[in-house]
């Protein structure tokens, strides 16, 4: 391959992660905020803090956002991988061709 096709496949990787990696942020940011909104909602029915608290926890939407945090984690570790396969992938092609160099200097 050539080096600019190298840098930028290693470009679109390593922005790929940084997306996937903003995205899982997001979530995780977002987690004690949806957790509140939600206690707030139940705390006059429920009549204590950590009544309000189970019953938030245990809320269809607050679980959904768990577990879409979960996969956007998921996600991110994956384009993760990838783009640290892919520079081993690059240290790889430049040590054979260093020692390619390094053979025909010998001969």
């Amino acid at each position: 391959m050539v080096p600019d096709e190298l840098a930028h496949t290693m470009e679109q990787l390593g922005s790929e992660w940084a997306d996937k990696e903003g995205a899982a942020q997001l979530l995780e940011e977002t987690r004690k905020s949806i957790r509140a909104k939600l206690m707030l909602k139940y705390l006059v029915g429920a009549k204590t803090v950590a009544k309000s608290e189970a019953m938030a926890e245990a809320d269809v939407e607050y679980i959904r956002h768990i577990g879409n945090m979960v996969e956007a984690r998921k996600q991110a570790t994956k384009a993760r991988v990838k783009y640290d396969a892919y520079r081993v992938q690059i240290e790889l092609l430049r040590s054979q061709e260093a020692t390619m160099r390094a053979q025909i200097g010998i001969r």
